[in-house]
This record gives C-alpha cells, sequence and structure tokens, in this order.
C-alpha cells in the first residue's frame, strides 16, 4: 500500500506501476491536477473521490471491469485504450468528448441526456452493438469505425449532429430525419442495401461504398459539393440536379452530369463508360475517357453498351447463337452471308 499527497498539479501521468491493483484519487490538500493520465496493465480498481478538478482522463490497458464517473462533473473528456475487460462505462451530464478505442469486450453506450456532449469516437470495438442517443443537442462529430454487431443508427435522434463518419462494419440502416445541421455523411466499407438522404439537405460531402447497395436517393440534395460513390449493383446515376458539385468518384456506367457545374475533379472507375455532360466538358471528358460515349443531349441518352460488356458467342456460330448484355435486347436480326435476313426476334429480355 501506499499513500501520496498530491502537491497541486496540472497532470498526472501513472505508467508501468505493475504491482498497483487499486488507485484512490481525492480532493486532498485541494489539489489542482486538470489531467490524469493511467496506463497499467494490473489496475482494476479506479475511484475518483471529491469534487476534484480533473477535467481529462486517459486511461490505456487497465484490468478495470467498470467505470463510473458520473458523479465526477468535471471530468469533460475521456479516452479509454485496449481496457479489454472493460463492459461498463457510467457518464457524467458534463462530458464533451468520447474516445474509446480496441475494447474487446465493450458491449454498448448510453449517451442519454448528454446534452453538452459535442465528440464521440468509437473504435475497433468487436463486441459493440448499441448506442442510445437522445436530448444529445450539442453533438456534432460521430466516428464509428471496426464494428461487427452494430447494425443501425438512427441520426435522426440527433438533429445537431454535423460531421458522421462510419466504416468497416456490418452496419446495414442509416435513418436521417430533419438533419438540417448534417454537412459530411460517409458510410464506407459498410453493408447498406439502401440510403435515402433528402433529408439531409445542407449535405455538402457523401460518401458511400457498399457492395450491397441497390437504391439511393438524393433528389432534394442541391448543397453536394463531393459525391463519392462505389457500389456493385447500382450501374446509373443521375447527377443533373447537383449543380455545385466540384469533385465526383463513382464506378457506375451510366451518368448524367449535366448540372451546369463544371467539376474540377472526375473519376470515373467503371471501364464501360455513357456519359451526358455540360458542353464546357465535352473535350476534357473526351481527353479523360476517349472511349466513353458522350453525349450532350441528356432525353436521348441511352444505357448504351460498349464492346466491353455486350457477349455474343460461340464464334463460328454452328446450330445456336448465345447473346448477353447489360440492357434490355428489344430485337434482334440474324442475317446471311449474303445479306438475307435470316431471324428476327423481339425478346425484350437480358
Amino acid at each position: 500500500d501506499l499513500t501520496i499527497y498530491l502537491p497541486p498539479l496540472e497532470n498526472f501521468v501513472f505508467k508501468n506501476n505493475t504491482s498497483f491493483k487499486d488507485f484512490v484519487y481525492g480532493d486532498y490538500y485541494y489539489s489542482s491536477m486538470s489531467a490524469l493520465e493511467l496506463e497499467n496493465y494490473n489496475l482494476k480498481n479506479l475511484t475518483l473521490e471529491g469534487n476534484s478538478t480533473i477535467n481529462s482522463i486517459d486511461i490505456k490497458g487497465s484490468q478495470l471491469t467498470n467505470l463510473d464517473i458520473s458523479k465526477n462533473l468535471d471530468i469533460k473528456k475521456i479516452e479509454l485504450v485496449r481496457n479489454d475487460k472493460l463492459t461498463t462505462l457510467k457518464l457524467n451530464d458534463n462530458i464533451e468528448e468520447i474516445r474509446i478505442h480496441e475494447q474487446a469486450s465493450f458491449p454498448e453506450i448510453d449517451l442519454k441526456n448528454k446534452s453538452k456532449l459535442n465528440i464521440v469516437y468509437l473504435f475497433d470495438l468487436p463486441q459493440f452493438n448499441n448506442i442510445y442517443f437522445l436530448n444529445n443537442n450539442s453533438l456534432r462529430e460521430l466516428h464509428l469505425e471496426k464494428f461487427n454487431n452494430y447494425k443501425t443508427i438512427n441520426l435522426g435522434l440527433i438533429p445537431s449532429i454535423q460531421h458522421v463518419l462510419i466504416s468497416e462494419g456490418n452496419l446495414e440502416t442509416v435513418k436521417l430525419e430533419n438533419n438540417k445541421n448534417l454537412t459530411f455523411l460517409s458510410l464506407t466499407a459498410v453493408e447498406l442495401k439502401d440510403i435515402d438522404i433528402t433529408n439531409a439537405p445542407n449535405l455538402n460531402t457523401f460518401r458511400v461504398f457498399s457492395q450491397l447497395l441497390e437504391k439511393i436517393t438524393f433528389d432534394k440534395n442541391k448543397e453536394i459539393t463531393e459525391f463519392f460513390f462505389l457500389s456493385d449493383k447500382i450501374k446509373t446515376l443521375n447527377l443533373n440536379t447537383l449543380s455545385k458539385l466540384k469533385y465526383i468518384d463513382t464506378n457506375a456506367e451510366n451518368i448524367n452530369i449535366r448540372n451546369n457545374s463544371m467539376e474540377s475533379e472526375v473519376n470515373l472507375r467503371a471501364s464501360a463508360l455513357n456519359l451526358c455532360v455540360d458542353d464546357a466538358q465535352v473535350n476534357s471528358i473526351k481527353s479523360q475517357y476517349p472511349d466513353a460515349i458522350i453525349s450532350t443531349d441528356c432525353n436521348n441518352q441511352a444505357e448504351k453498351p460498349t464492346v466491353k460488356t455486350f457477349a455474343i458467342y460461340p464464334n463460328p456460330v454452328v446450330d445456336y447463337v448465345e447473346i448477353k448484355s447489360p440492357s434490355i435486347i428489344k430485337e434482334i436480326e440474324i442475317n446471311s452471308f449474303f445479306g438475307k435476313s435470316v431471324l428476327k426476334n423481339k425478346p425484350n429480355s437480358y
């Protein structure tokens, strides 16, 4: 056992003291310490007594199973890293910033009525499955990365949110409701099947990468300047309402960017491209994508496959011929070597 009477301190770092299992800090002798950092792989209990002046705590590599700072109203910031046995965290109502990294057993976090909370950063929590939001009127940044069990998030419960980044997880549903303050939304390496961002009308940056995405709705989002979109299932994008668009990155094949905006950066990943662009863009797009089908008349823009996506075989043909196309085949006509029509058919299928 060791009792330490601390003089007035601003910061206290407690590292590699492996024999300590209990740590008690109180406001004895009116200590003015404001930041507490603990890195101790045997620490099992932590008690912060009284109305201490600590406003920031950083705990790494402990054996804590629970942490309660609900009565420590001066603590504004907490960071927890690799406390693999921690399963319970109780926060005070004055908390402003939360950063939790690499917690092997951490299951959920209750943020209800944390009205002063500004920033939440949660990273690499394999057992994490839920966040409870309510009355988080100051929350503006939310970062969630590397999750296995967190499936649904309702951002409509956080009307103040401005910046959201979610990546590398099994997230299936994102709900937006009256998110007028949201300007940045990034959803990458997730499992979304559809996303509607029309309830975030002031969105500037939108990034989504989901191999399962089948539907995207953004017809009311006039403020988007950066659009990043990757999906194997959606091949057509109509961006003609995005008059402020400056950056686009997508693997879609049929794209309408005739929107009265001169995009400063265009990165199109598909090998077969069918584009409708503004008149002033024709030459620059042609030089960048010489094999693309380019038009300025979007009304007559057809989703025409190029030879790279159209298949007919075998060659030579003996008894049968097989034709495959990514677009609906409306009519087939086969002529003989001498130009005589041998077969006409209207399959109206792929």
